[in-house]
């Protein structure tokens, strides 16, 4: 059986390999840095705005995917927003890249 991979979640899947450059990623796909970015300053301002402040201004801007994952999985504060899936961490790190710059 082939499973079949929408565009958006091949890009995702691309960027969470490990890539760095998440906002020239993201630029390269025509209208997709609005949605993307959308998302991620939502779910950040959902879940993590309370503790961290505003994306904008956040202490936490440039983190990876990979520290936010790891923040969220061991560190007991975190554990009402331990749910996040990858998709949803890796928005709020590009949402995080957006306030770095």
């Amino acid at each position: 059986m082939e499973t079949v991979i929408s565009g958006r979640s091949r890009l995702l899947a691309v960027i969470g390999m490990g890539l760095f450059g998440l906002l020239a990623i993201t630029k390269s796909f025509a209208g997709e840095e609005t949605i993307f970015l959308k998302e991620g300053k939502q779910l950040y301002a959902q879940n993590c705005s309370r503790c961290h402040g505003d994306v904008e201004n956040s202490a936490k801007a440039g983190r990876s995917m990979n520290r936010i994952r790891t923040a969220l999985r061991t560190q007991p504060q975190h554990r009402p927003v331990s749910t996040l899936n990858d998709e949803q961490i890796l928005l709020i790190a590009i949402a995080l890249r957006e306030g770095e710059e």
